[in-house]
């Protein structure tokens, strides 16, 4: 391990946060499947560095800076630290780069750090926009698939524009069925507001891809954080469909958890929802591996919309 050549922007970076700052080693890390990640250790601290040599790579950073200070601004020392974002070049081509603090990661299943993040993670989701709308100041990557978060007042009206109308049209492109697709999801986005009939949505600050691999144990503090967000500000719900796909969140956290926001009516259809969404992006971006768990899962959604469609009570 030495000290390799840094790119010019990173190191001025660097320079423009600490003007004493000197880099004395740095080293490949973990960063998921998408970006090249470093350990950058220096005389002012260590620094994690992000780079991705894609086009969107500008605007996924800056996404994920905003994302990572609200955040912290919701829960602070809930996750990284951002410290600067920019391309890598000047003729702004060539990719971006972001540096955040470096957090040293361990794992834990253990029920105090369940439930240390289960309170957590219901603080944030306590935390309001102060315009009192659904979605972001900018848009997010949620992998690499790119969400417009366009503000909306009605969280039904979010989901369908913002989530599930756009999300619903890449997946056809890549479909063994596409007019099946297609028609099944006409009925969802439709038909959605059934699924909200006997429930009042809330906004607050959600992470967007809390998956099991976006969250770890601070080892110097032993408190649980989450990083690489895909933010917005929507229904506390939202944040249990990836999760509840992926697993990797134990009994402890979800008795604790439901301690702050006790399940309503609907809850368990509204989790194949938002776990639809998890499904149909995976669709989108792996390919028709996840066709068939997207597909079933909204076969059993619509199915559901349409029994109360038919009952007679139920006034459409």
């Amino acid at each position: 391990m030495g000290v390799p050549k840094i790119p010019k922007a990173i190191a001025k970076a660097l320079k423009d946060y600490n003007n004493e700052i000197e880099v004395f080693s740095t080293n490949s890390v973990s960063g998921g499947c998408i970006n090249e990640a470093f350990h950058y250790v220096t005389n002012k601290g260590d620094f994690f560095v992000k780079i991705n040599k894609s086009n969107d790579a500008y605007d996924m950073f800056m996404a994920e800076s905003k994302g990572l200070e609200e955040i912290n601004r919701a829960v602070p020392d809930f996750g990284p630290k951002p410290i600067y974002f920019d391309y890598l070049n000047e003729n702004k081509k060539g990719g971006a780069f972001l540096i955040t603090t470096y957090i040293h990661l361990t794992s834990s299943s253990s029920r105090e750090i369940q439930v240390e993040l289960a309170k957590r993670l219901a603080k944030m989701h306590t935390f309001v926009p102060l315009n009192l709308k659904y979605g972001f100041s900018v848009s997010t990557m949620c992998g690499s698939t790119r969400q417009d978060n366009f503000y909306e007042e009605s969280w039904v009206e979010f989901l369908k524009k913002r989530r599930f109308i756009p999300i619903i049209h890449h997946c056809i492109s890549v479909s063994s069925n596409p007019k099946k697709l297609k028609e099944k999801g006409d009925f969802l986005i439709k038909n959605l507001d059934i699924l909200f009939k006997d429930y009042v949505p809330q906004p607050g600050l959600i992470h967007g891809d809390l998956w099991s691999g976006n969250w770890g144990v601070n080892s110097k503090t032993g408190k649980p954080v989450i990083f690489d967000p895909a933010v917005t500000f929507g229904d506390h719900e939202y944040e249990l469909g990836i999760m509840r796909m992926f697993g990797g969140f134990g009994s402890y956290f979800y008795e604790e958890y439901f301690k702050h926001f006790p399940k309503k009516k609907g809850f368990e259809m509204r989790m194949n929802l938002y776990e639809l969404y998890h499904h149909l992006n995976h669709m989108h971006l792996f390919g028709s591996g996840y066709e068939s768990s997207a597909m079933a899962l909204l076969y059993v959604i619509n199915k559901h919309i349409e029994t109360a469609l038919n009952e007679s009570d139920y006034i459409y």
